[in-house]
């Protein structure tokens, strides 16, 4: 799929008809699209002036990449869910009502659509063990876990990215020479999960360390703190260009992975493995770490209650993780134009 902006509209027809390419001309897309003086600069640096016709100021790019700039009609979200593959959500405040539960007419929803062969996955940010213990019920054919660091299928593992055991603990120096011999850190792998916090120890897949002489490698590291010059400085301590860092929106942490161990890095190599175009998936969000997801996935959807970030990257917006919100979106837009 691509984005093809700044071309004459007969080009762009015809390559639509001898690619296939489900493409988007840039004043269609976008009709109030800003002068260039006002364009930013990520848009300019991608796609060029939307004014200057020639070819060679236009880009090839993965559609995903820049899919929240073409918001689809209703008639064409409702094409689209015809041809729906896969739908992947977050847990929570997505799927999971704010008790961390997952309703009977929800898992109700998800058996139905399953029955009628669409795959369902989990896509999270917490650690796979902490993730299938809400579970119940659910019989999901993949989860995402980690915010994207691990992919499995029918159980296997068919993806991981993880920092090495070096720059793990290279991270958690840093953390306590930036922040103290106090900061309160959080340490997800295959292995377990570990926190020097004792709130944590509560939970039966929490194990305490103090990290002194921790001697794994990571798949997401989480400090909390909201002072992102801190956070930013600690990531240096191994490479900026080597991670992905995100605030939570929810509570004061940041979260530290491997630049590619993103929730749309680890649908890649799910659409990868499965050989499943990205516009056959519908993604479900609410907070910063769904904002690549949304984008990349075919049909992005943000509940009620998703930041505002989220929002603005969505297709449509469905009902509140309170409400069923992803459940009743399921049944009305996939099932309904399914039957």
């Amino acid at each position: 799929m691509a984005f093809f902006c700044g071309a004459d509209k007969a080009l762009l027809d015809e390559r639509r008809q001898l690619f296939g390419y489900s493409a988007c001309y840039a004043d269609e897309c976008i009709p109030s699209c800003p002068a260039d003086d006002v364009m930013p600069a990520e848009y300019a640096l991608q796609h060029g002036s939307h004014r200057d016709n020639s070819e060679a100021a236009c880009t090839w790019i993965p559609y995903g990449a820049i899919r929240s700039a073409c918001k689809k009609s209703a008639n064409a979200l409702r094409l689209s869910m015809e041809h729906i593959s896969l739908i992947l959500s977050d847990l929570d405040g997505t799927l999971f009502r704010n008790d961390k539960s997952i309703s009977p007419f929800t898992k109700n929803i998800i058996a139905a659509a399953q029955k009628k062969g669409i795959l369902f996955g989990i896509s999270t940010s917490r650690a796979l063990v902490n993730a299938e213990k809400f579970l119940d019920g659910i019989a999901a054919d993949i989860l995402i876990s980690n915010g994207g660091g691990m992919v499995r299928v029918d159980g296997k593992q068919i993806y991981t990215c993880a920092f090495s055991a070096e720059e793990t603990r290279v991270l958690i120096r840093s953390v306590f020479a930036v922040l103290g011999s106090n900061a309160v850190i959080s340490v997800d792998n295959e292995h377990g999960l570990y926190s020097n916090s004792k709130e944590e120890l509560g939970d039966k897949f929490w194990t305490f360390s103090d990290f002194s002489a921790f001697d794994e490698g990571a798949m997401k590291l989480c400090i909390q703190t909201l002072d992102k010059e801190a956070v930013v400085k600690i990531a240096s301590s191994i490479g900026l260009d080597a991670i992905d860092l995100l605030p939570f929106s929810d509570i004061p942490w940041y979260k530290l992975s491997k630049k590619n161990a993103t929730k749309e890095c680890a649908i890649q190599a799910l659409c990868d493995y499965l050989k499943l175009p990205a516009d056959e998936l519908v993604a479900f969000g609410d907070d910063f770490n769904d904002i690549g997801m949304l984008r990349f996935c075919g049909t992005g959807i943000a509940t009620a209650n998703a930041i505002d970030e989220v929002k603005q990257v969505a297709d449509a917006v469905c009902g509140s993780n309170e409400d069923d919100g992803v459940a009743k979106w399921i049944e009305r837009h996939v099932l309904r134009a399914e039957s």
